[in-house]
């Protein structure tokens, strides 16, 4: 029988554990997703490995959110890259509040 396991009920090591993979950066392993790229800088690869790293060991013990990608991943390479400065604008999301008025019954 095939046991159903929630994936948003997983971290890293969990999958790791269950499946027996292994990270690996071995730039072979899918070379074709660094094939014709254009050449970075020493910062800028810098810049790029810190925010692997960042987002790496946030996901490694607890299950990854969408806030937690923006905090680790986002917004450290948005910053970087200035978007946060003008000419550009930054608006955060509207919350929206929904309630429903129940009927005695």
């Amino acid at each position: 029988m095939t046991a159903i396991i929630q994936a948003n009920k997983l971290n890293m090591i969990d999958v790791e554990h269950k499946f027996s993979l292994n990270q690996t950066d071995d730039i072979q392993f899918f070379r074709e997703w660094f094939d014709n790229l254009p050449e970075i800088t020493d910062l800028e690869k810098q810049v790029l490995d810190r925010a692997k790293a960042n987002y790496l060991n946030a996901i490694k013990h607890r299950e990854i959110s969408e806030n937690l990608v923006k905090m680790t991943v986002i917004a450290p390479l948005l910053a970087w890259a200035n978007f946060y400065q003008l000419p550009f604008d930054i608006v955060d999301e509207n919350s929206i509040d929904v309630s429903v008025e129940t009927q005695d019954e």
